[in-house]
């Protein structure tokens, strides 16, 4: 398989990634080729935010693609999978509903955070921090309730980082809300 990514084989590539996703062995291809499949996949989801349809088959391909990411993808890996689990705000004409995301993507996204290591619960609570899209999502009530899903999943991990655990402490603590959400803004 690794030939075959190489020399740009996508159709032998395609069929050796579905083998291989059967069996858990990615884990046995090598760094650069787990990048370059792991990578457009992560890439297509970031490009689909919001689109539903289009979210759930990306999230659906990461979940048989499994979890032997490449280090230096787990940050936009996790950013992407925040991102769409949380949805956005709006209103329709149709429905009272006020919070939108993909109903497909957001049950595989709960195993997929069930799966998390420690260095993509760290990248969870970077990406709070850090991200910008999910720091205006997470305004509302509604996207601020389904990103602290995504932390009680982490939280029962059984070892997190103190710093971690304390992060996510302070997320599902409501009555401290506000203190949490000037945190983040610094």
């Amino acid at each position: 398989l690794d030939q075959d990514i190489v020399s740009g084989n996508w159709q032998k590539t395609e069929k050796g990634i579905e083998l291989l996703s059967l069996v858990n062995g990615l884990k046995y291809v090598s760094s650069s080729s787990r990048r370059a499949i792991f990578d457009p996949a992560i890439q297509n989801l970031e490009q689909k935010l919001n689109e539903w349809a289009e979210e759930g088959k990306y999230v659906h391909y990461l979940e048989r693609l499994g979890t032997n990411i490449p280090d230096e993808l787990i940050p936009r890996y996790v950013a992407a999978l925040t991102l769409t689990f949380v949805g956005f705000e709006g209103r329709t004409y149709r429905s009272p509903r006020t919070h939108f995301y993909s109903n497909t993507a957001a049950p595989v996204i709960k195993l997929l955070f069930e799966k998390f290591d420690d260095k993509a619960a760290e990248e969870f609570v970077n990406t709070i921090k850090t991200n910008l899209m999910l720091k205006r999502k997470i305004e509302y009530p509604g996207q601020l309730t389904r990103l602290r899903i995504l932390a009680n999943i982490l939280l029962e991990r059984p070892k997190l980082r103190s710093d971690v655990r304390e992060f996510l402490e302070l997320l599902l603590d409501e009555k401290r809300t506000g203190e949490f959400l000037r945190g983040i803004k610094s």
